[in-house]
């Protein structure tokens, strides 16, 4: 199977593959891969002739599992003689574990309760990205929080914008155009092809307020839903890849179980439109691809 380069979505064990694997390709193709995910648990006890009887129990199985001693070291205990285990896939290793555990009560099992994805992780360096998702939702809480709790500087909230032309050539109702005749009214010189900064204010559309003069906007002029808003549309750019949809992403920031509007309907401009970075349409493509690891 030739290279493929992408993101590890998710992880999970299967009964027939051993290991299912989805990943997110570069070019944005979903890609769900098998690959044969042998495991191995250890059982341990004071007495090996316990451990001869697991052995002896297993071999009468019709498709009895690898069995081999060895010595592996006990954090605590150090070095000890134990039976090595290693059955197709970690469902059946699963199910043998219990199996074994309400038959030999005084035996000490090994390696045996890991979960899946960690165990995969740690045996092939690759961990699902989607583990990261609820930290990264932590931090647009807490950036949500922060915003309506009005404890960001107001710096943090100038935006800018690229003055196309004179502001007097616009005919439509263009955010810098207005900033710039702001900061022209107020004595500030500014150019043709400047970025103009400006915060984003309740009020008349557009509403921007120039930053830079003699007066700053106050925070109950600040049109915090709308900077709400760009904080989920750009967190939402982020994790689209790992199959965030982008409707739940809203609804867990936001709450409510609300659409995210990307340009809500009464902040959208009715004039000229200004240079934006746009979202991808689809989060993924149109067809799902499967294959085998070996």
């Amino acid at each position: 199977m030739s290279e493929i380069i992408g993101w590890l979505l998710a992880v999970y064990p299967d009964p027939e593959d051993g290991a299912v694997l989805w990943l997110i390709g570069e070019d944005g193709a979903r890609l769900r891969l098998t690959q044969p995910f042998p495991t191995t648990f250890y059982a341990a006890g004071r007495d090996e002739r316990r451990l001869q009887a697991v052995q002896a129990y297993l071999s009468r199985k019709k498709s009895p599992p690898e069995m081999t001693f060895t010595t592996r070291d006990d954090l605590f205990k150090g070095p000890r003689r134990v039976l090595a285990i290693t059955v197709p896939n970690p469902i059946a290793q699963t199910q043998l574990y219990y199996d074994l555990q309400s038959r030999f009560r005084e035996l000490h099992f090994y390696n045996a309760r890991i979960p899946f994805a960690v165990r995969f992780g740690g045996e092939t360096g690759a961990f699902p990205i989607q583990e990261h998702i609820p930290a990264a939702l932590a931090i647009v809480y807490q950036a949500v929080a922060d915003l309506y709790g009005e404890r960001v500087p107001l710096e943090e909230l100038v935006t800018r914008k690229r003055l196309a032309r004179e502001p007097e050539e616009y005919t439509g109702q263009s955010e810098p155009a207005k900033a710039a005749r702001q900061l022209r009214a107020a004595g500030i010189d500014v150019r043709v092809g400047q970025r103009i900064p400006m915060i984003y204010i309740k009020g008349r559309k557009p509403g921007v307020s120039a930053w830079g003069l003699p007066e700053r906007p106050q925070w109950q002029q600040v049109d915090k839903a709308r900077y709400r808003d760009w904080l989920v549309r750009s967190i939402f750019q982020v994790l689209q890849p790992l199959g965030m949809n982008e409707n739940d992403l809203a609804s867990l920031v936001i709450g409510g179980g609300r659409q995210l509007a990307l340009w809500p309907e009464e902040e959208t401009c009715g004039g000229e439109a200004d240079d934006d970075d746009s979202l991808t349409d689809e989060l993924f493509g149109d067809s799902t691809h499967t294959g085998r690891m070996e």
